[in-house]
């Protein structure tokens, strides 16, 4: 161990004053694992962060990929860090060098070890995008990520508007008259790896998250404006003192004048939320009614059938709406439906998952292997895609 140590702080002696060798990253990297760097060792790290080159092997574009690609997507995980309950990395530096080198030895098979996490696709998969499902009162269908707003002129009489930024908008103001077709309800849904943005009649905003819908009438002509939702949908609400806006989904009820929250509510979670950012709303579960001021959400446990309330991160909230997955200690088999849920796959494990967590953060929008691969860098599990299938292994 002595001899091994005296020869790594030899290479990095030679290269410290000098653009860094591949070997001299190597042990610096190995040294750095180890708790031993000094701190212009460590300052050399954040230097050849920023350079990212090796100047004694030319870039091998069939085994590391695209030079600037692989540069770009490196360079943007630097401020989405990784963590588990394992292995905390304590800062960009840390992390920058850890996400270069692996990427460098794997494209070198230098590194035996990382070969059990390496993500081989049999076809591709690809993250979610802007699509949903619109079903009439008639029970037509369209689709409306492939649907003009000359498709839709014709359902609801005129009332729905498709922008240039894909918006679909309902409610026409410029339209005086009663709508007779006011009274029918349509339903939007969007399916496993999609998304899809709304405007409703009175002018409130739904945002829906992959797998879920929502159910409401082309006009609020009642004294209340009833929707009915499914999986996970954040709504910025108009506010109207006259008449409130009332959201039902398996069980519960929330009651807003005007407000911004998220309701998260899938069949496959075993726990179902309503997260307020703006406003002021009352959830009614089980019988028993929950104020909530901006910050707090209820917690029902459909199988305990017991209700909590508690503060939250709105930004873990709202990331997916943004564009990005965000973990806080997050079991594994979470993290996973969420994963399984934008990019439509299946999920599998084999071994034990029980008190494995992540925390971080990743764009929604990169490649699955991608995102698998930094999950796997914890050293929490690894990852197996056998078609459109991830095989979760400890």
């Amino acid at each position: 161990m002595c001899v091994y140590r005296t020869y790594v702080d030899s290479i990095i002696k030679i290269d410290l004053e000098n653009m860094m060798t591949k070997d001299a990253y190597m042990a610096l990297y190995e040294k750095y694992v180890a708790g031993q760097c000094t701190a212009d060792e460590i300052r050399l790290l954040e230097t050849y962060r920023d350079a990212f080159e090796l100047t004694d092997t030319p870039w091998d574009e069939a085994a590391m990929g695209n030079q600037t690609q692989v540069r770009h997507r490196i360079r943007k995980r630097l401020f989405h860090q990784i963590t588990s309950r394992r292995i905390r990395w304590y800062n960009y530096a840390a992390a920058a060098v850890l996400l270069i080198g692996i990427t460098v030895f794997i494209g070198l098979n230098i590194r035996q070890e990382l070969a059990n996490s390496t993500l081989a696709m049999q076809e591709s998969i690809q993250p979610g995008s802007n699509k949903a499902l619109l079903t009439l009162e008639d029970g037509t269908q369209v689709e409306l990520d492939q649907a003009d707003g000359a498709q839709l002129a014709g359902h609801g009489s005129g009332a729905i508007r498709k922008l240039d930024d894909g918006l679909l908008v309902y409610g026409d103001p410029s339209r005086a008259e009663t709508n007779p077709s006011a009274n029918q309800t349509h339903t939007i849904r969007t399916p496993r790896g999609g998304q899809f943005k709304i405007e409703l009649a009175d002018g409130t905003t739904a945002w829906l998250n992959a797998d879920s819908y929502i159910r409401f009438p082309l006009e609020f002509n009642s004294n209340e404006r009833l929707v009915e939702v499914s999986g996970e949908v954040f709504f910025d609400v108009e506010k109207q003192a006259d008449k409130p806006f009332v959201v039902r989904c398996d069980g519960q009820t929330i009651h807003v004048l005007g407000t911004s929250f998220v309701v998260t509510s899938y069949p496959d979670e075993k726990e179902q939320q309503t997260a307020l950012l703006e406003g002021k709303v009352r959830v009614s579960i089980e019988a028993q009614n929950y104020q909530l001021s901006p910050g707090q959400r209820t917690v029902f446990d459909k199988h305990q059938k017991q209700v909590r309330k508690e503060p939250f991160d709105p930004e873990e909230a709202i990331a997916w709406k943004a564009g990005y997955f965000l973990f806080n200690a997050e079991p594994v088999e979470s993290v996973m439906r969420k994963i399984a849920r934008w990019y439509d796959i299946e999920v599998s494990y084999q071994g034990n998952m029980h008190d494995k967590q992540f925390s971080g953060s990743m764009s929604r929008f990169d490649q699955i292997q991608d995102v698998l691969n930094l999950l796997a860098l914890t050293g929490t599990v690894n990852f197996k895609i056998d078609g459109r299938r991830v095989i979760v292994m400890e």
